[in-house]
């Protein structure tokens, strides 16, 4: 009996430890501390896209706590995230959940921010959903019949090619075109060669008339100078010779001179007619 109670003794504390060991572990794998007290953030996400409570937050790429819950609104989808009391998020920190393995699995990456001022763990946070592999398939599916469509005219594009290089007559006409091309350059470089010569000199007296142009315009440069600065003065003695010509026939107009008196002095008109009258009558009497 004694040794059957030793043994039951024995299998108790050997399951105890066994037991303890296996919730250590679970701790260890959900990075759950129960002698520790976690910091809790809420964030709102559009879409969790399968997310979990208990997958993984990772601060920077390193794991660093998990999901503690998960809560559907109408506004979208309250997450709250466990993570440990050492992690310090400031107020600029981004949240995103995105694709953990090929498998399917997801997680919450938190950039941490670089504000230096700490976030205010009572407000909800804003984060989003960076997509996955499923997002990608479904994206494409939306352009699945732009790109039929886009292959099958690539087909009709290729066969109008095919049909155009497999024609026999269109690659005798290259050769041909080819063959041409070949012969005028022949031409052409024979043609260079043989007026090497004649164009040098013609290239020689090209630059002699260029620069005898510019010893011309350099030579009359001053002269054309002095012209148009004594253009420049005839000009504007003209321009006086004009203002007081213009001053003495508005002078004239306004009988300011003795000119503009002269022409409407009505005695004078009357003297001058009565004048010719008398040398037509003495004309006419001679």
């Amino acid at each position: 009996m004694k040794n059957q109670t030793k043994t039951e003794v024995k299998v108790g504390i050997t399951v105890l430890f066994g037991l303890i060991i296996l919730v250590w572990i679970i701790g260890w794998a959900k990075n759950f501390n129960p002698f520790e007290e976690p910091k809790l953030v809420m964030v709102r996400f559009d879409n969790t896209a399968g997310l979990e409570v208990g997958d993984q937050v990772q601060i920077n790429g390193v794991r660093k706590g998990r999901v503690e819950s998960i809560q559907n609104e109408e506004s979208g989808v309250l997450v709250t995230l466990n993570i440990p009391k050492d992690v310090n998020l400031f107020q600029d920190a981004e949240f995103s959940i995105m694709m953990l393995d090929l498998m399917g699995g997801k997680k919450v990456e938190v950039f941490p921010g670089s504000s230096k001022v700490e976030m205010d763990y009572s407000q909800i946070q804003s984060g989003k959903f960076k997509g996955d592999i499923s997002t990608a398939m479904a994206a494409l599916s939306g352009i699945q019949n732009d790109l039929i469509e886009t292959v099958k005219e690539l087909k009709v594009t290729l066969k109008g090619v095919n049909r155009i290089v497999g024609d026999d007559l269109f690659i005798y006409d290259i050769k041909k075109s080819a063959s041409s091309l070949n012969k005028l350059a022949g031409l052409l470089n024979e043609l260079v060669i043989d007026n090497r010569a004649s164009l040098e000199e013609l290239i020689k007296n090209s630059n002699e008339f260029v620069n005898n142009t510019n010893s011309s315009i350099n030579e009359l440069k001053p002269k054309t100078i002095l012209l148009i600065d004594s253009l420049n003065t005839v000009l504007s003695d003209s321009r006086k010779l004009l203002n007081n010509t213009n001053q003495l026939l508005l002078e004239t107009k306004n009988d300011d001179n003795n000119l503009g008196k002269l022409l409407h002095d009505e005695n004078l008109s009357a003297d001058l007619k009565e004048s010719i009258a008398k040398l037509k009558s003495l004309l006419n009497i001679l």
